[in-house]
């Protein structure tokens, strides 16, 4: 298996900005394009194909390719951290009882709307990476 994922990113690698960076996030976003889990969270940095500018670029065009919705949760000079997302499954995920209950005590409620909460989870990065992030992705 290790050799295959090899080779499928030497191949990757020969492709144009384009769909060199629309191949690598979907590598990366697989699980969440499959429904396999709600939400990825991503750091994009401008390192050999600067992936923060290309983002810029097609991030509209990978987003209606993969019916995937994202929020930018944190930017700086040379990096973006983006949380890919499918809306039904992380809404079934977050507003179960016993998931709300401990996201409560972080400051949501059971009457946020979904984005309300990814604004808060975006504010409460500004800080650390916060606790709860563990159940947007899934991994509590």
């Amino acid at each position: 298996m290790k050799d295959v994922i090899s080779k499928l990113i030497n191949v990757i690698n020969n492709f144009d900005d384009k769909n060199y960076f629309l191949s690598i996030l979907t590598y990366y976003n697989a699980a969440t394009i499959l429904n396999k889990k709600p939400a990825t969270l991503l750091t994009l940095k401008d390192d050999n194909r600067n992936l923060k500018e290309l983002w810029k670029a097609y991030k509209d065009d990978f987003s209606a390719k993969t019916n995937l919705n994202y929020i930018e949760i944190r930017e700086t000079k040379n990096s973006i951290l983006i949380l890919f997302y499918n809306k039904k499954s992380l809404e079934k995920t977050l507003f179960q009882d016993a998931h709300m209950k401990f996201l409560e005590s972080f400051g949501y409620e059971k009457n946020m709307s979904l984005d309300d909460c990814l604004q808060l989870l975006k504010q409460r990065f500004y800080k650390m990476c916060p606790h709860e992030m563990a159940y947007f992705l899934e991994y509590h």
